[in-house]
């Protein structure tokens, strides 16, 4: 497997226009100066947050990686993409989110869960815990 992660998200309904993508006109800029983690989109905030707890040094994000708008880049790269997902040591996959700038994670209430537990001898020993 490779030294990085991917992220799998969804575009949105906007196509990629409520969020930084890199572009003809950036990518000198973003090759020479980096980007801010700030400035991402929050979906992919977490991916970069995640990749390093994990100490993995790279993150694929299609929309920083493949050139928008360069139609030589993002033919013979979209045509690695299935590689990129397949090779990658972990792929974070933010299907909860509708666009990249929901994040990763949702909060959510905490469902009941019934678990049967067989018990043996005196059962007047076991307490419980509130929930």
């Amino acid at each position: 497997k490779g030294n990085y992660c991917a992220l799998s998200y969804c575009w949105g309904p906007k196509g990629g226009k409520s969020h930084m993508l890199t572009t003809t006109e950036n990518v000198d800029h973003h090759l020479s100066n980096g980007m801010e983690v700030s400035r991402l989109p929050k979906t992919f905030q977490d991916a970069v947050v995640i990749t390093r707890e994990l100490g993995v040094r790279y993150l694929w994000i299609d929309a920083l990686c493949i050139i928008q708008g360069d139609k030589a880049d993002w033919a013979a790269e979209s045509a690695r993409m299935a590689d990129v997902y397949g090779n990658a040591y972990l792929v974070i996959a933010a299907s909860g989110a509708a666009d990249p700038c929901e994040g990763s994670f949702s909060r959510r209430l905490p469902s009941p869960v019934a678990v049967e537990v067989p018990i043996r001898g005196d059962w007047r020993a076991i307490s419980s815990c509130p929930p």
